[in-house]
């Protein structure tokens, strides 16, 4: 990227004005976290050329990635109104407003993204089927990218309470890949916040069987398993966790807690201390 610059700069000391190289050093800046220089550049081009929306995608994407929301969205909006085929924009849009809590406008475009996404695919298909070539990678991809968003979508319905909406969005998530762990793991956390206890244990225990080493999916159970009050089932699904990755703050901290609830003060101090004095982990007895 610093040889990119450098040739960027040559160019725009004898031209000042050529929008590619404006867009070039600009997202070059963006790769090196020069944020400041970026949105300089980019804004510039986009005075340059108002037509082409990789512009305002690209100062979008920057903008969102230092925080200026609002600005971000703009240069988005714009970006998809210059190109409503392009899924991207949207999906760049939708993902600012969830980095920044922002759900429900998240919810927004991540459904607006799927909606875009299908359409495009679907005249990708018929173009496809009419050459006779049927892509299974492209198909795989495709289905890929839709398990992903309706995974957001599920994400940031739960974040506001809607909980068994958010169930709807992670079985659309599974259609598309039936072996997305989390998405299984999601909807169980999603069952457990609704009170759906064996629901949630169900799916939990569908994402560990998918992959054992699943420490999110231990995490999870166990504490739900600690909010029922069933401390020996929590411990052990803690504890579980520990074995793949005896660095897990969260599955560390939960094991403390619950060895202190039930009064095994000695093993607790070990966890306690581990996480204190950031010991190596393996150091366990």
């Amino acid at each position: 990227y610093t040889e990119a610059i450098t040739i960027f700069d040559h160019i725009l000391s004898v031209s000042p004005n050529i929008y590619p190289a404006l867009l070039g050093r600009g997202s070059a800046y963006a790769l090196t976290a020069n944020f400041n220089g970026a949105i300089k550049d980019l804004s510039k081009a986009i005075e340059i050329n108002t037509t082409d929306p990789d512009g305002y995608k690209r100062l979008g994407q920057v903008l969102g990635a230092v925080g200026h929301v609002k600005e971000a969205a703009a240069a988005l909006k714009t970006a998809q109104r210059l190109n409503p085929k392009d899924y991207d924009s949207f999906q760049q849009c939708a993902t600012i407003y969830h980095k920044n809590r922002n759900y429900r406008q998240a919810i927004i475009y991540f459904r607006e993204t799927i909606k875009v996404y299908k359409r495009v695919n679907k005249i990708n298909l018929i173009t496809e089927n009419t050459n006779a070539i049927i892509s299974n990678d492209n198909n795989k991809k495709n289905n890929s990218n839709l398990s992903v968003y309706w995974n957001y979508v599920g994400l940031c319905e739960n974040a506001i309470g809607n909980n068994l909406i958010a169930v709807e969005a992670y079985q659309n998530a599974l259609k598309y890949d039936k072996k997305f762990k989390e998405a299984i793991v999601n909807m169980g956390q999603a069952y457990r916040d609704y009170g759906m206890a064996p629901e949630a244990k169900e799916q939990f225990i569908k994402a560990l069987e998918i992959d054992s080493n699943y420490i999110h999916a231990y995490h999870l159970k166990g504490l739900m398993y600690h909010a029922e009050g069933k401390f020996e089932e929590a411990l052990n699904d803690f504890l579980n966790g520990l074995i793949y990755d005896p660095k897990h703050v969260e599955c560390r901290v939960m094991a403390g807690l619950v060895l202190h609830g039930m009064g095994n003060l000695t093993e607790a101090i070990k966890h306690y201390t581990l996480l204190i004095d950031h010991e190596d982990p393996e150091k366990i007895d």
